[in-house]
Formats: structure tokens, C-alpha cells, sequence
């Protein structure tokens, strides 16, 4: 997942800035939520049959639809984070060149 991928970025260090360490929280938190989510997704997929009836099945449907949308915001908030992280390294190392 890539959620997922986005929070394997190697933890800020000691001296790293307030927003990057946020950022790889925030991204940690996003990958976690997203297993959640995943593993609900498994369950729904595993309790539906194609024999369940017409309405069980467009339940399903719905709670799936609702999951990716859940996964594609965490998505954009840990892109939006790691972009955030990133321009605050790129900042900081401006000002250690002057």
C-alpha cells in the first residue's frame, strides 16, 4: 500500500525540525489507519457470498466505497505531510549554508 510506503521513511533524528518529525507522525499514524481499514475491507470481502442476497451485497459495496475513500484521504494527507517534512529539511539547510 502506499500509505504504507510512505511511513517507511527512516524516523527524523534527534535534532530534526518540529514539522518533520509531525510529518513521519502523522504518515506513521496514516499507515496504521490504513492496515485497519485494509483488514476491514478483507473481512467484508470474506463474509460476502455471491449467493448473499441483492441487498447484503450493495451493503457491502457501500462499505468498501467508503473504505477507498477513507484510504485515498490518508493517502493525500501523508503526501501532503511528507511534502511538508521536505520543505522544511530544504529550509533548514538554506539557512546552515548562509
Amino acid at each position: 500500500m502506499q500509505v504504507a510506503g510512505l511511513a517507511a521513511i527512516e524516523k527524523p533524528g534527534l535534532f530534526a525540525s518540529g514539522a518533520k518529525r509531525q510529518s513521519y507522525k502523522l504518515r506513521k499514524e496514516n499507515a496504521e489507519r490504513t492496515r485497519a481499514l485494509a483488514a476491514d475491507a478483507d473481512r467484508i470481502a470474506a463474509t460476502s457470498s455471491p449467493a448473499s442476497e441483492f441487498g447484503e451485497l450493495g451493503a457491502s459495496l457501500s462499505r468498501l466505497q467508503s473504505l477507498k475513500s477513507q484510504v485515498a484521504n490518508l493517502l493525500a494527507s501523508s503526501n501532503a505531510a511528507l511534502k511538508s517534512g521536505a520543505k522544511t529539511d530544504d529550509k533548514a539547510k538554506a539557512t546552515d549554508k548562509q
